[in-house]
């Protein structure tokens, strides 16, 4: 977590501040979406309330509801996937992954494995295609 203390200008756009500290949109995703935080949690950590709590994650557009089965990384991965093949039409490797959301291969492979198992991929393990069902075309609108 990246917690700046200065006074320094704040970007209304992508930063928010806290007392004295500004937070990115990244620090709040890893801080509520990795942690798998709930609002209330969220709050405490940042020290505010829970209105302020949902506003910022309002403000970078962050859902607050989680699908059942998608634990909160489990969407990330799966939300980026969506992406990179969106962007460059080709899928991801895990490598590429793993380096973009900032956690280990093994982990983006441990829950690769579990989207192919709840049904939102087909993927088999060692090629690079990951083929996505339609299932995953709910998790695009988070």
């Amino acid at each position: 977590m990246k917690a700046i203390r200065s006074l320094t200008k704040l970007n209304e756009l992508t930063e928010v501040r806290i007392g004295n500290c500004i937070f990115s949109k990244n620090d709040i995703e890893k801080m509520y979406i990795d942690q798998g935080l709930s609002i209330q949690e969220l709050a405490k950590r940042l020290e505010t309330s829970v209105w302020k709590a949902n506003q910022i994650l309002e403000k970078f557009g962050i859902p607050k509801n989680w699908n059942q089965n998608l634990t909160p990384r489990r969407l990330r991965v799966l939300r980026y996937i969506i992406w990179h093949q969106k962007k460059y039409r080709k899928s991801p490797t895990l490598s590429e992954i793993s380096r973009k959301l900032d956690i280990p291969v093994s982990c983006v492979h441990f829950h690769m494995k579990n989207l192919k198992r709840l049904g939102y991929l087909e993927w088999d393990g060692k090629k690079r295609e990951i083929h996505l069902k339609e299932r995953s075309k709910e998790c695009r609108r988070i």
